[in-house]
């Protein structure tokens, strides 16, 4: 209603409503004519931001959110060409955080959504101000060394526990010490490789020109030296025909060889060298009360340097090195160790202990409370529910109350009759009635 448009406004107010809302492509649906190129731009990216800022909103740990683009304007130059850049504000939900990998998550959307925008180009800040990504090529670049190194870490972890995995079957819980060293190449090749077989050539094409020609020529003769050559003076000169004939071949063949052509890309984080080193307890035997060490044979050394070699997938060719070592391990450790944890298992047992007493007790307690509860309903639906008195007794026929009357003796007086009367109507007033109305009716 009209008048209540003031006071609608302060409620939804006093709630945070409403809520500044994002556009997105939405606005793409109203069609205005007219409108210049410079404005179609400005909504598509407006459109754009409305359309991340919800993506991004839609996480649970995110309250709102809102985006930035910097669109650089195109130029002919490729010099002077920008790349685009985005910010993102986010607002948390209270007792929320991102972890690592959302935020990278969240990079790489914007990134992905915006072209020719680069991953290390997205600002990511919270509503506290604080950088949850920043812009710096160093900052990713600090982020693929951890990365790196969190992979080579995990590698090496799974072939120690390989390691003892394999061994404390053998020689016992605790009796092995495993360190394997991994060296890794991150870097990515990629190439093409364009290979000639010459032995297998196939002609292709072929051809042969051919020229015949025959005739006769004029072959000069006379006296040679220098009188024939003197000028003003003829000398005697005479010529010869010769016949002649000529044979021309040219043979051109064009040959196809088989050509390979190999597009190479060695994958990321290839093995270039691993080193493992192995501690074996040797055997303890017990003598005159006395625990005394004995060192493993060379031979059993030599099969567990074998077992070692095959699990972390040992390579002659790569410069792989293993090395597995007999030494006695301190007892003390372990006898520290084996205490602790029967100390804990003792406490464990106690605390089992503890706590099962506890749920006996409440059960019991529980058991208590449920039947005193019923009692004590019981109790109170016999006060509320009435008492219905039994089902009275029939009374006799009026033959029966006759001969009960006619059973008293005639020599008893009037005083006699008058007293067992009262006492027939306090006793069995229904039948006394049921009498007399017999009576009247015989009457």
């Amino acid at each position: 209603p009209q008048n209540r448009v003031y006071d609608i406004r302060l409620t939804l107010a006093s709630q945070g409503l409403p809520k500044g809302g994002q556009i997105g492509f939405e606005i793409f649906d109203r069609r205005v004519f007219g409108i210049t190129d410079f404005v179609q731009k400005l909504n598509y990216q407006r459109a754009l931001q409305g359309e991340l800022a919800r993506t991004i909103s839609s996480l649970n740990e995110v309250k709102w959110a809102r985006v930035h683009i910097v669109m650089p304007e195109e130029t002919l130059f490729t010099t002077e060409k920008k790349h685009p850049s985005a910010s993102v504000l986010l607002k948390l939900n209270p007792g929320q955080h991102l972890s690592h990998e959302q935020i990278k998550a969240i990079t790489y959307l914007v990134a992905a959504s915006i072209p020719q925008l680069q991953p290390e180009e997205v600002v990511i800040v919270d509503n506290r101000g604080n950088m949850l990504a920043g812009g710096r090529k160093d900052a990713y670049a600090g982020e693929w060394l951890t990365e790196t190194l969190r992979i080579q870490h995990r590698l090496e972890s799974q072939l120690e526990q390989k390691i003892k995995d394999l061994l404390e079957r053998v020689v016992g819980a605790g009796k092995v010490v495993a360190k394997v060293s991994v060296e890794m190449d991150f870097s990515k090749l990629e190439k093409t490789k364009e290979s000639y077989d010459p032995e297998t050539k196939v002609p292709r094409s072929e051809q042969i020109i051919e020229e015949v020609s025959s005739g006769s020529e004029t072959i000069p003769a006379g006296i040679p030296g220098v009188v024939s050559n003197l000028p003003q003076t003829q000398a005697s000169s005479t010529t010869k025909n010769t016949p002649f004939q000529r044979r021309k071949t040219n043979k051109i063949v064009n040959y196809e060889l088989t050509k390979t052509i190999q597009h190479i890309s060695e994958p990321m984080g290839k093995i270039r060298k691993i080193s493992a080193a192995v501690l074996v307890d040797g055997i303890y035997k017990e003598i005159q009360g006395e625990m005394k060490y004995f060192p493993r044979n060379e031979e059993e050394m030599q099969k567990f340097k074998a077992i070692v070699e095959k699990a972390i997938g040992f390579s002659k060719e790569r410069g792989d090195q293993v090395e597995v070592v007999n030494v006695p391990f301190n007892q003390t450790f372990f006898k520290e160790q084996a205490r602790i944890e029967k100390s804990i298992e003792k406490a464990a047992k106690r605390q089992w202990l503890y706590h099962l007493a506890i749920s006996i007790t409440k059960t019991f307690l529980l058991v208590v409370f449920l039947f005193a509860v019923l009692r004590l309903a019981k109790n109170l639906l016999k006060l509320l529910t009435p008492e219905i008195p039994p089902p009275q007794e029939l009374p006799k026929p009026v033959k029966e109350l006759e001969a009960t009357v006619g059973m008293l003796p005639v020599e008893k007086d009037l005083e006699e009759m008058k007293e067992e009367l009262k006492q027939i109507a306090q006793k069995e007033p229904s039948r006394l009635a049921q009498v007399a109305q017999a009576w009247l009716k015989e009457e």
